[in-house]
């Protein structure tokens, strides 16, 4: 389940399903952090009070701004979509701005981050209970989709990976994201003795 949290100093909060936020608002500061799952914030601006989110190892400093961090499997994604936040690690003592549309990637211990662009529309789809790609390689459609979805879809071999999909699908509907694929891509998805969908070439 989705909820929205509307804060006393006019900021929102949106946490995705299966999320633990810590919540501490005081009078010089605005301090969350997010255990575990997936939260956009929409960050009212008080230039007395910083808004700050921890998670994994890294604390992201919003600057006025609307963004988002997703904590699992021991990596923090971290996406701003408008405006701009400073992202700051603990065990490396990096230090970075994002503008509008970038993305860093990072897990708890001192590995390289990762730093990509995004389509700051598609990463935030969640939140309108749809999921939607653009040119996005099947292999992270289907990591998206599983996350909500009790049917589970795997490709048959790594070679799919890279395959583009596009669409706006149903968050938790795997049976509709399985069949608009088979008509989009020479694919088929056969359905196991697991219970688990296997998408196959035609």
């Amino acid at each position: 389940q989705r909820s929205t949290i509307q804060l006393d100093d006019g900021s929102q909060v949106i946490l995705n399903f299966d999320t633990v936020l810590d919540v501490k608002l005081g009078d010089s500061s605005r301090s969350f952090r997010l255990k575990r799952g997936e939260a956009l914030f929409t960050v009212a601006q008080d230039t007395r009070r910083p808004f700050t989110v921890t998670a994994g190892g890294g604390k992201v400093t919003a600057l006025g701004t609307r963004f988002q961090v997703r904590h699992e499997r021991k990596r923090v994604i971290v996406t701003l979509l408008e405006g701009r936040v400073a992202v700051d690690r603990e065990h490396t003592g990096e230090h970075r701005q994002l503008t509008s549309g970038e993305q860093l990637n990072f897990g708890a211990d001192a590995t390289p981050w990762r730093h990509r662009v995004v389509d700051p529309d598609v990463a935030s789809s969640w939140t309108s209970g749809r999921l939607k790609f653009r040119f996005t390689p099947l292999a992270e459609v289907l990591d998206e989709v599983n996350r909500y979805s009790r049917t589970q879809i795997r490709q048959q071999d790594a070679a799919m990976a890279e395959i583009p999909v596009n669409g706006i699908f149903e968050v938790g509907d795997g049976a509709s994201v399985v069949a608009a694929i088979e008509l989009m891509l020479p694919l088929e998805g056969r359905l196991r003795e697991s219970g688990e969908v296997v998408l196959v070439r035609r």
